[in-house]
């Protein structure tokens, strides 16, 4: 036996590929990295010097948050949200630090962020030192990008009714990795299935989505109701974030062109919260209604074949919510390709190779 190798007993399985949980399985390391997982029956017992016992576990994969915003708390506190919208990098550079802890603590090792005014989060990572970076991979947009005069004031910038969206982006100097549209507005919390506009024509959306693709770079749309997120499809994004009532019609569209969406069950979820711990202006017979048909709208996107990612949205909230339960293992659409997913996979933690709930 090589003194490179170690084992790993484990009592239940997840590979992240979407089979069956497996149980009572071995791990063989090579160097930290995975080179064998195999049935374990007893039989053949490695050096106990050389096994970790986890059998009283369940091993997956590290969890990919597929749309969060760094910046930003999901604290009730309401000083602290409204201070939290002028707050410059000084402000937030702790609060992005914090939040990452937290993504750590909860084996969540990919974030994908969903931008920021300031581009706080490219900032934080271009002066992080080194050696005080935690090993969380963050994929991040910079600013998002929204049509003046409409919504998206606080995570972006605006383009003027006479600017083309596509040249002012190849004109930004931000060192994004994906590309943040806005296209629609928010829900609405006090009248159900209110739906607005798309903010951008179809044009400049097909215009933009090229241009991103001609960079390399993919488009991650804020889209509800179903004009916004059909334009938005037909434009070739990549994924639609949010997607509130799109209607049947649009997921179906979804599963037949491969885009992926992050539906953010757990924004409105929140907001549900907020309401039982008296946050103003929402109905809360009209939020639960946004969160029944937005479960709705998921049962029928699993039945079509929609692949779907989850996400917390905000950042994390002060009350001790834990993430995890929200927190998807995902693949090209989340920004991650595969390659991403195996370096995960074997980066070196406490336990070489996996990260750990139980």
């Amino acid at each position: 036996m090589d003194k490179s190798e170690h084992y790993i007993l484990a009592g239940w399985l997840i590979d992240g590929s979407g089979g069956p949980i497996q149980k009572k399985v071995l791990l063989k390391l090579v160097d930290g990295t995975i080179a064998d997982i195999s049935p374990y029956n007893g039989s053949d017992c490695p050096s106990p010097s050389r096994t970790t016992d986890l059998s009283h576990c369940c091993l997956l994969p590290p969890l990919i948050d597929s749309h969060a915003h760094l910046c930003m708390s999901g604290t009730l506190h309401l000083k602290s949200r409204q201070e939290q919208l002028t707050a410059e990098y000084e402000d937030l550079k702790g609060l992005i630090s914090e939040h990452l802890s937290y993504h750590l603590s909860h084996g969540v090792l990919a974030v994908r962020d969903g931008g920021d005014r300031h581009c706080s989060v490219i900032r934080y990572h271009r002066e992080l030192d080194e050696d005080d970076a935690l090993p969380v991979v963050v994929k991040s947009p910079g600013k998002a990008w929204y049509r003046e005069g409409r919504y998206g004031g606080l995570i972006g910038r605006a383009a003027g009714a006479s600017t083309s969206l596509d040249r002012l982006i190849a004109e930004d100097t931000a060192e994004a990795d994906h590309i943040k549209v806005i296209n629609s507005g928010v829900n609405s919390l006090k009248t159900f299935g209110h739906q607005t506009a798309p903010q951008f024509s179809q044009r400049e959306l097909t215009d933009t989505v090229a241009y991103a693709k001609n960079q390399g770079l993919k488009v991650m749309v804020h889209a509800n109701g179903i004009l916004p997120v059909q334009s938005a499809i037909e434009a070739g994004c990549d994924s639609i974030e949010h997607g509130y009532f799109m209607g049947q019609e649009n997921l179906e569209r979804l599963a037949a062109k491969q885009i992926f969406w992050v539906p953010t069950l757990y924004a409105m979820k929140g907001c549900l919260d907020g309401v039982e711990f008296g946050m103003k202006d929402a109905d809360p017979d009209v939020v639960a209604r946004n969160l029944e048909h937005q479960l709705k709208q998921l049962a029928y996107a699993r039945e079509c074949g929609v692949s779907r990612f989850a996400a917390r949205h905000d950042g994390w909230g002060r009350r001790g919510d834990s993430g995890v339960h929200v927190a998807g293992a995902g693949e090209r659409g989340a920004g991650f390709g595969r390659p991403s997913i195996r370096r995960l996979l074997v980066r070196r933690g406490p336990v070489p190779g996996l990260f750990l709930l139980h």
